[in-house]
């Protein structure tokens, strides 16, 4: 099954996406200077004696702006064209690359006139411009992502500058020999297969409508300096393929990731995972209904086989009351080696209650959820979760706002008859020499109270401080093991004048198991 989800994937993937069939392959343009700037809409400006070669025409002029996600050019001064549809001297000329109609305005020497070429015609003819013939995008102070003076296009897809100075994800240009950016409208191309990291500045390889392939330098606690590769493939909205290669990382890492919209109601979607000596993957089927949403997931990790199938509501809602939902799971389990048996069946049940956001005196709000789950087992054994979860938020000022939270989670895991004999109590020798026999020893439950205070202080969007303060108090709870009973962290956000945004944070531990601070900083750099 899983090999034939994949083959049809693939297929589906093979298709050619809809792009305009008189769309030229590829735009050549040069000039002393080109940049791409990678606003909404990505464009790319040409200026001194910049040239244009698409098809067999060339367009000649001081300077030029090509919208990359319209397919539009507008240049201005001395601007010439010859092509074996027609030629020309005008001072200003816009054109649609995919239909050919054009705009060209002649100041002259007596008075100034405007032609309008239809698609295919030779000569144009003597009428007022179209609205916002000749308006440009804004770049309201943006600064440039790529520079250069020679770059390719290829329409709805990429853009290569060869050489190239790249403006890196901490702000500095670097120059390289070639530099491939991918601007394809399709949302599936920021799909991501690589494991999230604090650092990550891609390096394009090759690009079409359809596909991408990209180099990663990333950084990542725990993992530190990787490189990688990953490709992507897409159809459109319909379907994606997205493999990654770490192989520089510890036993290295190949993850795969693909979706596919089977109908309108139905998808399909694919993970799979190699690092070291461990394998996993999954793949779900789901159905969503005008009221439920039912999925069928098979999945397999470390030797664990499960398939569970899944029917969940959607969020219904009780005006001024609460919002609910619901799902059950029907599951089974299977490992060599699994006790008491290789095999296991299970039943789960769920349900999610959110109280609306209630406005309270001194401009301070609350809300509050309930979340339920109870699982079964064919063999005698039940674990489930309730836990309750308050809200308390409070703007002092424009930059500083307190929230308050208050969690308490009940875990059991009870065996109904027989526990000793199918899962013997483990005995452990606590740091300070006493005997604890495990959660058997309190009938499989623990308690978990959590309560936190956090304050955020954000005077502009370049500087962001936030400071929390944590009190947990759990059941069972002893040095060393468990959640430490106070923890003071903070986290703060900078964005330098013209550099990259750098978060920071860390925790300190009230010397909890030998432990004042957390054991690393947590650092993350965008651009």
């Amino acid at each position: 099954m899983r090999r034939a989800a994949l083959a049809s994937f693939l297929l589906a993937l093979a298709a050619p996406v809809g792009a305009g069939a008189a769309l030229p392959p590829r735009v050549d343009v040069r000039a002393q200077h080109v940049a791409l700037y990678t606003g909404a809409p990505p464009l790319l400006s040409a200026s001194g004696s910049a040239i244009v070669h698409f098809g067999n025409a060339f367009l000649r002029a001081d300077a030029l702006r090509y919208d990359l996600g319209k397919n539009r050019i507008v240049a201005s001064g001395h601007v010439t064209l010859s092509s074996s549809e027609r030629a020309l001297d005008a001072d200003v000329y816009a054109l649609d690359l995919a239909s050919g109609s054009a705009v060209a305005l002649e100041l002259g020497a007596s008075a100034p006139r405007t032609l309008v070429f239809s698609a295919g015609a030779h000569d144009g003819r003597i009428a007022p411009p179209p609205e916002a013939a000749f308006d440009v995008a804004d770049l309201g102070g943006q600064a440039a992502f790529i520079t250069g003076s020679h770059a390719v296009v290829v329409p709805n897809a990429t853009v290569r500058f060869t050489p190239a100075r790249v403006r890196t994800d901490v702000r500095a240009m670097v120059p390289v020999p070639s530099y491939l950016f991918s601007f394809e409208s399709s949302p599936s191309f920021a799909q991501q297969s690589l494991p999230a990291s604090t650092f990550d500045q891609p390096y394009g390889l090759f690009g079409t409508p359809n596909s991408l392939a990209a180099l990663h330098f990333t950084y990542a606690q725990g993992t530190g300096l990787a490189v990688g590769l990953d490709e992507h493939l897409v159809n459109g909205t319909k379907s994606y393929l997205v493999a990654s290669a770490l192989p520089t990382v510890a036993g290295g890492r190949y993850d795969l990731f693909g979706f596919e919209q089977l109908t309108p109601t139905m998808t399909q979607q694919i993970i799979a995972t190699r690092q070291g000596g461990y394998i996993g993957g999954q793949y779900q089927l789901l159905h969503n209904e005008a009221e439920t949403a039912t999925s069928l997931t098979l999945s397999q990790a470390a030797g664990l086989e499960s398939a569970d199938l899944r029917i969940s509501s959607l969020t219904h809602r009780i005006p001024r009351l609460f919002s609910y939902k619901l799902s059950a799971d029907l599951g089974y389990d299977h490992q060599s080696g699994m006790l008491p048996s290789s095999s296991d069946a299970r039943t789960s049940l769920e349900g999610l209650v959110t109280t609306p956001s209630l406005h309270l005196p001194l401009g301070a709000s609350f809300s509050s959820s309930l979340d339920v789950t109870r699982t079964v087992f064919e063999f005698p054994r039940e674990t489930g979760s309730t836990s309750l979860t308050s809200f308390l938020t409070k703007q002092i000022s424009p930059p500083l706002r307190l929230i308050g939270i208050v969690q308490f989670t009940q875990v059991f895991d009870r065996y109904r008859i027989g526990q000793s004999f199918f899962y013997p109590p483990q005995v452990l020798t606590l740091p300070d020499g006493a005997l604890y026999y495990g959660y058997a020893a309190y009938n499989g439950a623990s308690t978990l109270r959590s309560y936190a205070l956090t304050g955020t202080f954000a005077p502009n969007p370049n500087f962001t401080l936030t400071l929390g303060l944590t009190h947990h108090r759990d059941f069972p709870q002893f040095d060393g093991y468990g959640n430490p009973p106070y923890s003071l962290a903070f986290d703060v956000r900078v964005r330098p004048p013209g550099g990259p945004s750098i978060e920071v944070g860390r925790s300190y531990l009230f010397n909890w198991g030998g432990q004042r601070f957390s054991p690393a900083y947590t650092l993350s750099i965008a651009p």
